[in-house]
């Protein structure tokens, strides 16, 4: 999504370039490839980067640290995760070579990719702008949605001609393609880490960087309970980008007080980037003293009826909207979730289960867009958990 697109954004980055504070962009030109590419089509540019999320990150990171800040930007719109992995991943996740089969396998739609591009193998000049977009021809419109949403192809074209870089890391905002079945979502953390622990062998870095984006609340059908504990939503999906922090050199922007039900694509991208800046002026620019996130799960002590949370990063521990905090379920071990009663003390929770319930397990905001108030003295909301 286009920073013009985000008033906060756009003031951000006018701000920006009218103080001439030095951000710099490298935006990568969106293509795909059949095999590894040693070079990609790409621009600088002396402004802050199209992309809204980029663009808040990048600006919020330089006013802060106040030296020039320079982002590489490879992204497009629908991709899967599949999409920006190499080849070499099919040794290591059958899912991912069963894709790749059928992909190879697919000639029909390998020659309409062909075809549509006057003969080569790419999907290039592609235009967001709808205008001059709907003066494509149908058939290169398939294709080009087509080649964007299959395994393997943007990496080649995209990323693999870039690696390795000097860069200190890399910004991770993706996961709605990945989430069209429960299936999809239980498998995405073992695909991330995989492809993590690639990157970094090929940049020759163990300690590259790597900030995610929590997908933030969404509705997939229009009859989803929004707060309800329930697997087959975006809460699988959450759980699954967080198991990235079991690798060293990572971090997850919390993005669960955000979001739209009804809009996959919502505007609230400012505090994302905010938060992301945040974690890379701790993490890697070594600020110290700095609240970058939010009260994390540290741990849980059951007696009878109640259950005390403990929480990591959790100073001033409070509610955003001075209520008991909300979208706290506990349950007795049978799968049936019961909504608990909460309060807060110190830098804990004491959950509070129904009468007749003994709690043997907790969860909090694992739902598909859960209305969720706790945070810390910086403002920034809890991560979703659970322990089962």
């Amino acid at each position: 999504m286009g920073h013009n697109r985000i008033p906060d954004i756009a003031a951000l980055v006018e701000e920006t370039i009218a103080a001439k504070r030095p951000v710099r962009t490298l935006q990568i030109s969106q293509n795909i490839s059949f095999s590894e590419e040693e070079r990609t089509g790409a621009e600088w540019s002396t402004t802050p980067p199209d992309s809204a999320v980029a663009a808040a990150f990048a600006c919020k990171l330089q006013a802060a640290i106040d030296v020039p800040v320079a982002v590489v930007v490879a992204a497009w719109g629908s991709s899967s995760l599949e999409g920006w992995m190499p080849a070499a991943l099919t040794e290591e996740l059958p899912h991912f070579a069963a894709m790749m089969e059928d992909h190879l396998a697919d000639t029909t739609i390998t020659d309409m990719i062909i075809a549509a591009n006057a003969g080569t193998p790419t999907i290039t000049n592609y235009s967001k702008d709808p205008k001059e977009n709907a003066q494509l021809t149908k058939k290169h419109r398939a294709a080009n949605i087509y080649a964007r949403t299959r395994p393997n192809m943007l990496y080649n074209a995209m990323l693999h001609p870039i690696i390795p870089m000097a860069a200190q890391g890399m910004v991770y905002y993706q996961g709605e393609a990945n989430t069209r079945s429960t299936e999809d979502m239980l498998q995405y953390s073992t695909s991330q880490r995989a492809w993590l622990e690639l990157l970094r062998k090929r940049t020759g870095r163990d300690d590259w960087r790597f900030l995610s984006v929590m997908l933030p609340g969404f509705a997939r059908s229009p009859n989803v309970d929004l707060e309800a504990v329930d697997i087959t939503t975006w809460s699988t999906m959450r759980d699954h980008q967080l198991k990235i922090l079991e690798l060293p050199h990572t971090a997850v922007a919390c993005t669960i007080d955000l979001g739209d039900a009804k809009d996959i694509h919502p505007k609230d991208k400012f505090p994302i980037g905010e938060r992301l800046a945040l974690l890379a002026r701790r993490d890697t620019c070594g600020e110290t003293g700095l609240l970058a996130q939010g009260p994390t799960f540290a741990g849980m002590k059951k007696e009878g009826s109640s259950i005390t949370v403990q929480f990591d990063h959790a100073k001033g521990l409070s509610t955003s909207d001075g209520e008991s905090p909300k979208a706290f379920w506990v349950s007795d071990g049978d799968n049936q979730w019961y909504r608990a009663g909460a309060r807060i003390e110190g830098e804990a929770i004491i959950l509070t289960a129904p009468e007749g319930i003994t709690p043997k397990h907790a969860r909090y905001a694992f739902a598909a867009k859960p209305v969720v108030n706790l945070i810390n003295e910086a403002g920034l909301p809890a991560y979703p958990f659970t322990t089962d």
